[in-house]
């Protein structure tokens, strides 16, 4: 689903008009009437730079998803909360935007380092993303948490078996396939039931790809 079409929600409003149940998961559809069952991405967001911030890093890029998306813009809110919670300066050098692609983690990373820009951290937006971003710090010669600490978002199955294993935001996707299963029978059963709108809470898995760091000196 491209960033555009992420809203284009017209067509499950027309299946509403024909009596038809309708639970919309994995895109925050804010759309009165509808169903919606998602994860809590600003509480998400939060999470993975407080991570960051409590092993004491300072300067953190973040390298987004696509502007249009929800999730991109709470994930980014989450890290905006976090970083100015803990008074901590801002720096838009240090905010890419990419795809959700391996590519948009690795050549943004290649940006921030042609820059030579001041950071210790990176927080990705998903897995693929920081999996690029790893293959872009040791293509220059740096390591894995030692030299730049990096977490991503979503913990696919691969990202246990990156190198180093990836440290990263659970979203619990079974949790959800099952609670979308249930209300829709719940609405075949009970056309009256009230739409409403689901928030799952994520998990910090923490593995291998971060480390803590002298806050003084970073």
């Amino acid at each position: 689903m491209s960033a555009s079409c992420e809203n284009e929600y017209n067509h499950l409003l027309r299946l509403k008009e024909f009596g038809i149940p309708v639970v919309t998961t994995g895109h925050h559809i804010v759309v009165p009437g509808l169903t919606m069952i998602d994860v809590d991405n600003v509480g998400g967001g939060r999470k993975a730079t407080q991570y960051l911030i409590g092993l004491g890093h300072r300067h953190i890029a973040m390298i987004t998803g696509p502007s249009g998306w929800k999730s991109v813009s709470d994930r980014s809110e989450g890290y905006l909360q976090a970083m100015q919670a803990a008074a901590l300066p801002i720096d838009p050098d240090l905010i890419l935007e990419g795809t959700w692609l391996h590519r948009a983690g690795y050549e943004n990373t290649r940006l921030l380092l042609e820059k030579k820009a001041n950071f210790s951290a990176i927080f990705a937006h998903n897995d693929r993303i920081a999996r690029g971003v790893i293959h872009a710090l040791y293509e220059a010669g740096l390591k894995v948490p030692e030299d730049i600490s990096v977490i991503g978002y979503d913990d696919i199955p691969e990202a246990e078996f990156s190198d180093p294993p990836l440290t990263t935001i659970r979203q619990p996707a079974e949790e959800i396939g099952q609670e979308a299963t249930n209300l829709l029978i719940q609405m075949i059963e009970d056309p009256s039931i009230v739409p409403t709108q689901i928030f799952f809470d994520t998990q910090l898995v923490v593995r291998s790809s971060c480390r803590s760091v002298d806050y003084e000196k970073n």
